[in-house]
């Protein structure tokens, strides 16, 4: 799991670069791939350490599929405490559409990347 969370970390990444390189946004969005990586660096250990003390319970070890979608809900959840996920609407709400966005998708591929593995390999 450890490893699908890298995974999702660093295709999160590189989604956003792929987005922000694609957009027409300008000249103000430029480092937003590395805010993404400095933003999804706390993800990552808290998503690890939260499997780390919960897979041994009973919660984590009848939803362990619910674990892949851990990093998409504390982002959102960081985006909404901070009050920017309202931002995501708003016409310079490029940078958080971007960021929500990339670890969506990176969530996905981790998704279908670890049932790939599990089922066929």
């Amino acid at each position: 799991m450890y490893f699908l969370y890298l995974a999702i970390a660093v295709l999160a990444f590189i989604f956003n670069i792929l987005i922000v390189t694609s957009s027409t946004a300008g000249r103000k969005v430029g480092i937003a791939p590395v805010i993404q990586l400095v933003f999804i660096i706390p993800i990552f250990i808290s998503c690890s350490l939260i499997f780390y003390f919960t897979k041994n319970t009973s919660l984590g070890q009848n939803y362990q599929h619910l674990y892949i979608l851990l990093p998409f809900l504390l982002e959102i959840t960081y985006f909404g405490f901070t009050k920017d996920l309202f931002g995501i609407f708003k016409a310079d709400g490029f940078v958080i559409r971007s960021y929500v966005l990339s670890i969506g998708l990176a969530t996905i591929a981790a998704f279908f990347l670890n049932w790939l593995f599990l089922n066929i390999f």
